[in-house]
């Protein structure tokens, strides 16, 4: 009997074991499963990501990094994370850290939501957002996180904004300019005429020398109005491709004997090989020598002029340094806006006629200043992967 009982309790005692062991196989194929989704799903999120120049970080359900693209770290600044606790990864970070907190353990999602970043001097606007990963069953298996550089855009709306409230305008400046230009010809002709007519002796020379104030005021008028109209009606783009760095060349070759005049010294950077653009070669080049002009303008007893371009996910870059006083905070926002100028000579038309064409252009142009510095970024789309490919310009030496 009692051997009996051994054996109907061995033999519970095995099918019991034998479950139990099904059980965990069962248990580490359905681990696997997850996992294998969760990898999917990261995989599918990084691509994506990648075609958007955007960055992942991929989390399982404890809260741990399993993944971070090249692109995510870049824009935290941190070279990796895989195996740490998100919150190290984004620590400095309080609003983005709390977010993720939030969505690794409660699986809430967010975003997106902006934070500033500060990058080699410059603040730019990482832009986040996060999702949960769910399992067959509902559950919650991890998490992905997206994170993008949102200064471009940020760049690029504000560009549109202004460009909408000169839309309106350029029609209307175009016909008063064409109204005022006819009789402006006309009195610069006739003024002319009557100083030719003046009588010799003290009268005459003092008629002469109020003709010759009206006459100059009439030219800087008729200056004005050409201004104008070259705003108002550009001519079409004729794009072709070609390399950025001919465009800089040939804008830098004009300015080089002011510089040596001013005792300006220029500086050239060029990061690395860049793609041939698809551009207006002559409306660039005129874009970008106005920049050039407004920086040398502020610093007429010497100083630095520094012009870099790099690649950004979406865009090539031109930064265009000056050191000069820089532009006092409450100006910044109007730099772009007709007519406005701080010299005492100048129409003011320069820089919107240089954010027209670069708008034109599906890029953008913004400003930023502080003391002895200003600094203003031209933005150029960059073409197609596959037009890009088959069109890199080798980047010269940097410097100058």
């Amino acid at each position: 009997m009692c051997r009996m009982s051994w054996t109907v309790s061995g033999f519970l005692l095995l099918v019991a074991a034998g479950g139990l062991g099904v059980a965990c196989l069962l248990a580490r194929r359905e681990t696997r499963n997850l996992r294998r989704r969760l990898d999917y799903v990261s995989a599918c999120a990084a691509e994506a990501a990648r075609r958007h120049g955007e960055g992942v970080i991929a989390l399982d359900a404890s809260g741990a990094v399993i993944e971070v693209n090249g692109r995510a770290a870049e824009l935290l600044g941190s070279p990796g994370g895989i195996g740490r606790p998100v919150a190290e990864l984004v620590r400095s970070y309080p609003l983005l850290a709390v977010a993720i907190r939030d969505l690794a353990e409660r699986g809430q999602a967010f975003g997106p939501i902006e934070v500033p970043v500060m990058r080699e001097r410059r603040e730019i606007l990482m832009r986040a957002s996060g999702s949960p990963v769910r399992g067959p069953h509902g559950d919650r298996i991890g998490a992905i996180v997206l994170l993008a550089d949102a200064t471009q855009v940020r760049e690029v709306e504000q560009a549109a904004r202004r460009s909408e409230r000169l839309a309106g305008l350029e029609t209307l400046a175009a016909a008063i300019a064409h109204e005022i230009r006819n009789p402006l010809g006309a009195m610069g002709i006739h003024l002319q005429l009557l100083e030719e007519s003046l009588p010799e002796g003290a009268a005459g020379e003092k008629s002469l020398r109020h003709l010759d104030v009206v006459l100059a005021e009439t030219q800087r008028l008729n200056a004005i109005v050409e201004g104008f109209i070259r705003f108002a009606r550009p001519r079409p783009l004729e794009k072709a491709r070609m390399p950025i760095e001919r465009i800089l060349d040939t804008v830098l070759a004009l300015v080089q004997p002011e510089c040596d005049r001013q005792g300006v010294r220029v500086v050239r950077e060029v990061a690395g090989p860049v793609p041939l653009l698809h551009v207006d070669e002559s409306q660039l080049q005129q874009a970008l020598l106005n920049i050039v002009i407004n920086a040398l303008q502020a610093m007429p007893s010497g100083g630095t002029l520094a012009v870099r371009v790099s690649l950004e996910p979406a865009y090539v870059r031109i930064d265009v340094t000056d050191s000069g006083p820089g532009i006092p905070e409450e100006d910044v926002e109007k730099v772009f806006d007709l007519y406005y100028t701080t010299k005492k000579t100048g129409l003011g038309l320069g820089l919107p006629i240089a954010q027209k064409i670069v708008t034109d252009h599906q890029g953008y142009l913004t400003v930023r200043s502080r003391p002895g510095e200003t600094c203003f970024s031209l933005g150029l789309p960059l073409p197609p992967p596959d037009e890009a490919a088959h069109g890199i310009a080798a980047a010269p030496a940097a410097g100058c």
